[in-house]
């Protein structure tokens, strides 16, 4: 019976000794913490640019937008076509890296000589005017972002090595900080008519751009 009694108070000790051991390594081990969302990121750096005076871009995958910001001010915004499925355009956060008035695009399944005004951001994943189609507002690309001629011209004019790009699946993008003034929505005004070209049919793309915007 000694014996037992004696197990008994060994074991008892033993497993409280244990608990304070595990209480002790707890207060000086940190605390894993958990990865953050691509989307968390994509958002915090969109907040970040919005109370800056930097010029960025936006590309709205889920509502085939482009918007040119400067700070929390929209001052551009158009319909474009990004990659198609099987060619997603990838998100994060990019920059401008070289800016080419004219390029040849090529890839496995294609060869497009001439193409105007490219922003490479990533790689060969660039913002660029598009030509052979009009297809704006649907994605038909290999991954980068088609622009109307004479709008890819202007953001070719606009921005500048360096520029933030900032992609994301949404269809909005944060709002401004309760400190700032809401602007202008720039959507409201008629849309600027793309560059014409000989071998497509005339449309407009008042008939493509939808007026909502936050």
């Amino acid at each position: 019976m000694k014996a037992i009694f004696t197990g008994s108070l060994l074991l008892r000790w033993g497993l409280a000794t244990t608990a304070a051991l595990l209480a002790s390594f707890s207060s000086v081990i940190p605390a894993i913490a958990e990865p953050s969302k691509p989307s968390d990121t994509i958002a915090r750096a969109m907040k970040e640019l919005m109370v800056s005076d930097k010029k960025w871009i936006e590309i709205r995958l889920g509502s085939q937008r482009l918007i040119a910001w400067e700070g929390d001010k929209p001052v551009y915004a158009v319909i474009v076509s990004t990659g198609k499925p099987g060619h997603e355009t990838p998100v994060g956060t990019f920059a401008i890296q070289t800016k080419q008035s004219i390029a040849r695009m090529q890839g496995a399944d294609y060869d497009v000589p001439d193409v105007p005004n490219t922003m490479y951001y990533s790689g060969s994943y660039a913002i660029h005017g598009a030509y052979w189609h009009r297809n704006f507002g649907t994605p038909v690309s290999h991954g980068c972002t088609n622009v109307a001629l004479d709008h890819a011209k202007w953001l070719f004019n606009w921005a500048s090595v360096g520029t933030p790009v900032v992609v994301h699946s949404g269809t909005t993008a944060p709002k401004p900080p309760a400190d700032k003034p809401p602007v202008k929505n720039p959507l409201d005004a008629p849309a600027k008519e793309p560059a014409k070209s000989p071998e497509l049919p005339d449309k407009t793309l008042d008939e493509q751009l939808a007026t909502e915007y936050w």
